[in-house]
């Protein structure tokens, strides 16, 4: 049995289980385990981590559904009656209210958190389910099958009315990680047994293009990048990387010594995979540079680090984490900076051309005064002039017409 993993949404940890019954925490920026094991009792089949990272929630070989306390370590006291057989996948609603279950008694439940009363279902399939996922926005589930034609149906999560079912038949290596939703709800990507991918309209009852990967093994699990641009593809011994507008592979291969079983992807760009017993972790900012955003882990450069896991017969290899990113972060930061010189330069550029139109204007301003102080003395010259003619002529006149003072006897 292989171990399963998950990411907490902080990123910064994730939890692994597998045949021996124990849930581990791990830092993802070391690989340290962190407090002791969730004790289960039986073979982990699937995990689920809560949205707000309190609760993870796993499904086992006979012992049901079980919630543990991710601070504390601790069972939550919940019993959920689940019918008898196995839980091979599970998933915890967008709200942390519900828990989904698919089992091998061919249903699919929807149960309280809180309670463990079922609140939903079950809901009958064809055969054994393996795969079940809330959408983002939480009214719709997506469910899996294994090994038939129509094995991918959406269901209403409120009240269980099947929507729609696709004609895909599902890789029965891929268990729960066969699925993964857009974050708009809309679009479901899908791993199908032939070795392809199908993007689905889940509103349309769709397929809006299907591809084959780049192995002929089939697929085993799929991860969709938090910002959407692209998805993770295991099969065999190696994962790929595939542009979800383009529907094109991009970056390198990663190869690995064994068969990968489960993968998971973390909001800042983290890929963790199992291999056996031999956990995996790598950052994608080196090998999918134009695709991933900043990288906000603060990374410490120390040589690879291999990290026992108690009890196990393998290791944590963080030999792809080491350098946390920094020839990304470097190339990142020059990046920015050669663009911040091009707009300085272009500023300065703008500047000197407003400096230059300021001392033009100013000149203009200073001959249009000139000009006006011209105007107005040769105007102040005239207007004396004319005063002095007309006083002058005003005098004459006066003199002229001067009235005789009258003889007074």
């Amino acid at each position: 049995m292989s171990e399963v993993v998950v990411f907490l949404i902080d990123g910064e940890h994730f939890v692994s289980g597998g045949s021996d019954g124990k849930i581990r925490c791990w830092q993802t920026k070391d690989g340290k385990e962190v407090g002791v094991p969730m004790e289960t009792g039986d073979a982990v089949l699937d995990i689920a981590a809560s949205r707000d990272g309190k609760w993870v929630a796993c499904g086992s070989v006979s012992c049901g559904v079980t919630v543990w306390d991710v601070e504390s370590h601790e069972k939550v006291p919940i019993e959920f009656k689940t019918n008898e057989g196995m839980v091979f996948a599970i998933d915890v609603s967008p709200d942390g209210a519900t828990i989904a279950t698919g089992s091998a008694d061919l249903s699919v439940c929807v149960w309280s958190l809180s309670t463990g009363e079922r609140l939903l279902g079950p809901l009958e399939h064809d055969n054994v389910v393996v795969g079940v996922k809330f959408s983002p926005a939480g009214c719709l589930i997506a469910t899996a099958m294994e090994d038939q034609r129509n094995s991918v149906r959406i269901y209403n999560s409120q009240d269980g009315r099947l929507l729609v079912e696709f004609p895909i038949t599902i890789s029965d290596s891929a268990s729960n990680q066969s699925l993964a939703w857009a974050s708009d709800s809309k679009q479901l990507f899908a791993l199908s047994r032939d070795g392809s991918i199908n993007c689905l309209d889940v509103s349309a009852g769709t397929t809006l293009f299907h591809w084959s990967i780049h192995s002929h093994y089939p697929p085993t699990a799929i991860a969709l990048a938090s910002n959407g641009t692209f998805i993770a593809v295991a099969a065999g011994t190696s994962v790929s990387f595939w542009d979800t507008a383009a529907y094109e592979r991009i970056g390198p291969i990663i190869e690995h010594a064994a068969p990968v079983a489960s993968m998971a992807m973390s909001a800042n760009y983290d890929i963790v995979t199992t291999t056996g017993y031999t956990i995996t972790l790598r950052q994608l900012c080196d090998i999918l540079p134009s695709y991933v955003d900043v990288i906000v882990h603060d990374w410490k450069t120390s040589p690879p680090l291999s990290v026992k896991m108690a009890d196990l017969e393998g290791i944590v290899d963080f030999s792809g984490a080491q350098d946390g990113c920094s020839g990304s972060k470097i190339a990142h930061l020059e990046q920015e900076i050669s663009l911040l010189k091009g707009e300085v330069a272009q500023l300065g550029e703008t500047v000197k051309s407003l400096v230059n139109t300021i001392q033009d204007l100013r000149t203009e301003l200073a001959e249009s005064k000139r000009n006006a102080d011209s105007a107005v003395g040769s105007l102040v010259e005239g207007n004396e002039g004319s005063d002095k003619r007309i006083a002058r002529n005003t005098q004459i006149g006066v003199e002229h017409t001067s009235i005789p003072t009258p003889f007074c006897p």
